[in-house]
């Protein structure tokens, strides 16, 4: 039982954040309200999620598989508990490379819905980023790399 601990203990600081670091839950929360702003999520929008966390906070498949369901069952009044977490334990440039890790999800398939947008703007609101740091973080979204399918 105690080596078991010990090898998880091992596992999140090796693979990076982990599923249960209430930071990574929360942006992620924010995250996948991004895909489901439009009340649908298909599958491969919640492909390029996982492609997106995966990437950003090195988590395992299991880890990945647990925040997943996690952030599956939030509710908006969660997602605004979770933005205003991030509001207080994040500075500024943490919050901003947030919002354009939204961009990013959003331009994942070449295109920004009227629905993801208004999402990612209302995602920005709640932790205080300014409009101009908004639209900036939008440009660079739109610059990188396409989040693979």
């Amino acid at each position: 039982m105690r080596l078991d601990a010990i090898r998880a203990f091992l596992s999140d600081r090796i693979s990076g954040a982990g599923a249960h670091d209430p930071m990574v839950l929360a942006s992620a929360a924010l995250m996948y309200s991004v895909i489901r702003g439009d009340d649908t999520v298909d599958a491969s929008e919640r492909a390029r999620l996982r492609v997106l966390l995966r990437k950003e906070y090195g988590l395992s498949t299991e880890d990945l598989q647990d925040l997943e369901t996690r952030v599956e069952s939030t509710t908006e009044h969660q997602v605004a508990e979770f933005a205003e977490r991030i509001k207080a334990q994040w500075d500024m440039s943490e919050r901003i490379e947030l919002i354009e890790k939204l961009w990013v999800l959003a331009w994942a398939d070449g295109k920004v819905d009227g629905l993801e947008a208004k999402t990612i703007r209302e995602a920005c609101d709640l932790p205080d980023v300014p409009e101009v740091e908004f639209a900036a973080a939008r440009k660079r979204a739109e610059a990188r790399p396409r989040v693979p399918r």
